[in-house]
């Protein structure tokens, strides 16, 4: 299995506000993420969601000690625009070789730059949908439409062809 790693909180926001954390959880994927994405669940119930994924071993949080906490933040002074919180999975993808996860624009960026394998949200509806048959293309249209209303992140045109083709499929 290869890890993932769910930065900035963003891809747990959106699937939380689409109800879709269960089938995310149910990828046949290891997922990570860090002490401080976990700090800044604050809205609603999903930090108690998100703990439950955890305490059911789907999640591993990584807390970071003292000397990993040091080159976060050496990285957070050096990347202008990401957060300490975007330094903390950028840092850990870097160290585990791994995807990361984000909606984050800078943050992609920035990874991509290191030369990490970095996918946003549309990503995880792909390996939900198309890989792994999770979810139904009509599901999966019915949470985009819903996404988008509340989501200005997203890739209008990337979402729309998404749509075209899953209706074709009903």
């Amino acid at each position: 299995m290869q890890p993932l790693v769910v930065s900035d909180t963003n891809i747990f926001i959106d699937l939380w506000k689409i109800d879709l954390l269960d089938a995310f959880f149910q990828l046949p994927v290891e997922i990570h993420t860090t002490d401080f994405v976990i700090n800044e669940l604050t809205k609603g119930d999903i930090q108690t969601k998100i703990l439950y994924y955890s305490d059911s071993e789907k999640l591993i949080i990584k807390e970071s000690d003292g000397d990993e906490i040091e080159i976060i933040r050496d990285l957070n002074t050096r990347q202008k625009g990401l957060s300490f919180t975007d330094c903390s999975v950028l840092f850990f993808a870097q160290k585990n070789e791994c995807k990361l996860l984000t909606g984050d624009n800078k943050l992609k960026s920035v990874a991509t730059k290191e030369g990490i394998d970095v996918h946003g949200l549309l990503h995880v509806f792909d390996l939900l949908v198309e890989e792994h048959k999770i979810l139904s293309p009509q599901k999966a249209i019915h949470c985009l439409k819903n996404l988008t209303s509340s989501n200005a992140r997203l890739p209008i045109e990337e979402v729309e062809s998404r749509i075209k083709k899953w209706q074709n499929r009903k």
